[in-house]
Formats: C-alpha cells, sequence, structure tokens
C-alpha cells in the first residue's frame, strides 16, 4: 500500500478518534476507561471501513460517483451498529440501550459529517 494512502487512513483515524471523543466528552465520556474505549472501537472500525471503501472502488469499481456514497452510508450505518454493540456490551450496566445508541449515532454522525466536509474540501 503506497505510504500515502497510509497517510490518509492514519489521518481519518485520528481525526475520527479525536471528534469521537469530543462527542463522548459531551455525553459525560471523560474516564480513562472511556475514552481507551472510543479510541478502541475506532481502531477496529475506521480502518476497516476505509479499507473497505478502498477496496471497492479501486478492484470492484461499483462504488464509483454516487455509489462511493451510497456505500459509505451503508458502511457507515453498520460502523454505528458495531459500536453501539461494543458501547452496550462494556457500557451496558452503566447506561441504557436508548443512550447508548444516541451515544454511537452521535460519534458517528459528528465524524461523518467531518469526514464528508474534509472529503468535499480535498476533492474539490
Amino acid at each position: 500500500m503506497p505510504l500515502d494512502v497510509i497517510y490518509r487512513f492514519l489521518i481519518a483515524l485520528v481525526l475520527s478518534i479525536l471528534i469521537e471523543i469530543g462527542v463522548g466528552f459531551l455525553f459525560r465520556f471523560k474516564s480513562k476507561d472511556q475514552i481507551k474505549i472510543i479510541i478502541w472501537m475506532n481502531i477496529l472500525t475506521n480502518p476497516m471501513m476505509n479499507l473497505l471503501l478502498l477496496f471497492s472502488s479501486f478492484f470492484l469499481l461499483i462504488f464509483q460517483g454516487d455509489y462511493y456514497y451510497v456505500a459509505l452510508g451503508i458502511l457507515e450505518i453498520i460502523v454505528f451498529y458495531i459500536e453501539y454493540l461494543i458501547l452496550n456490551y462494556v457500557f451496558g450496566k452503566e447506561y441504557t440501550k436508548k443512550k447508548l445508541l444516541l451515544i454511537s449515532f452521535s460519534m458517528n454522525a459528528a465524524s461523518f459529517i467531518v469526514g464528508l466536509f474534509i472529503l468535499y474540501l480535498v476533492v474539490y
């Protein structure tokens, strides 16, 4: 994998972690354990999503143009749900499922919107 792709993956991962920690703070996720979970969730989900998007774009050629955004949306929904499951598994006794669903949705919506904005700036 070329270095520029690895660099972009790392930038996306770091931005996603920072954004989701920021949103976590809004929901009073401030303990070291809570922050570690946010970091590890992103280390697990962000590179996988970006690899799937990269693979789709270059090898399957089905996610070009508008289809790229469809694939991105579908993958983001999957990531949102996976992160909700992780949050529920780890913090299910401290928070309600509804609260954890809202936290996961808010974290992913924020990183998704910022990611789209950055993609727009880079592409256009």
